[in-house]
């Protein structure tokens, strides 16, 4: 049970940082056959593993709607701007810009593109990703430019492989592209949205299929879990969003430097 603990945490949280956390779950889980402590799980932990997208989801909803409807529907968030055209418009355009980035990143799990690299390497790719942020400073609005979602969508592809953080990369490609460091956060949480809500909705059918999983669900303690990791999430995502107003979040790539000596070591 203790792995199981750790892996939500560690999964729920790291979702808000740009340091992979699907290479941190990987990380944790080679640090504890190296120390031959043994796994012991009450369930198949990895049939539902896109059921913890689920606090993510609302955690991003709940941090970014504001911040999505400003900077992409260009109009106040304000009930009356539902009835003005050039919000329609923009709403159009935003979503074409999306279903291209994220129909590339699609087509990346479909055919198993990722690179296959090891996890220290994957965790050196995210630490220069935020290393480079010290020399980035983009002051473009965000224009819908759909090379820019075709790159985004490669980035994002690529970013599948454990240890390469898909936020890192993809807030980093934004600010090289010239997009204000903002309007590259939102965009970066913007794109992955619609990926997290099918595999929410793909772990949702393995429950409903699966009696004995559901049950262990409603487990109090596990749910304890879920939840305060969850609270945790949010105030870390916050903390992120300080750090890229203060033009700060290059400093994560000296934290990096841990998991990747961890990784070498294990």
């Amino acid at each position: 049970m203790l792995f199981l603990y750790i892996w939500m945490y560690v999964q729920i949280i790291l979702e808000s940082l740009p340091v992979s956390s699907s290479g941190h779950v990987a990380l944790v889980e080679s640090i504890l056959h190296y120390f031959h402590v043994p796994i012991i799980l009450p369930f198949d932990i990895w049939k539902i593993d896109f059921l913890l997208h689920g606090p993510t989801i609302v955690i991003l909803l709940i941090f970014f709607f504001n911040k999505w409807w400003k900077t992409f529907l260009k109009e106040p968030v304000a009930y009356s701007s539902l009835y003005k055209r050039s919000l329609w418009y923009h709403a159009a355009k935003t979503i074409f810009f999306v279903i291209i980035a994220d129909g590339i990143t699609f087509l990346f799990w479909l055919f198993q593109l990722m690179p296959s690299i090891s996890l220290s390497l994957g965790f050196c790719i995210t630490a220069m990703s935020l290393y480079v942020l010290r020399f980035l400073d983009g002051q473009k609005n965000f224009d819908w430019r759909y090379i820019h979602a075709i790159y985004l969508g490669l980035m994002q592809g690529c970013s599948l492989t454990s240890g390469i953080s898909r936020f890192a990369t993809t807030y980093t490609l934004g600010c090289f592209l010239g997009y204000k460091r903002q309007d590259s956060f939102a965009l970066s949480f913007l794109i992955q949205m619609p990926l997290l809500c099918g595999a929410f909705f793909k772990a949702i059918l393995a429950l409903r299929n699966c009696s004995t999983l559901f049950k262990n669900i409603l487990d109090f303690k596990l749910l304890f879990v879920i939840l305060s990791a969850t609270l945790i999430s949010y105030v870390m995502l916050y903390s992120v969003d300080i750090l890229i107003r203060k033009k700060k979040l290059w400093y994560l790539s000296w934290y990096m430097m841990l998991p990747i000596f961890l990784s070498v070591l294990v």
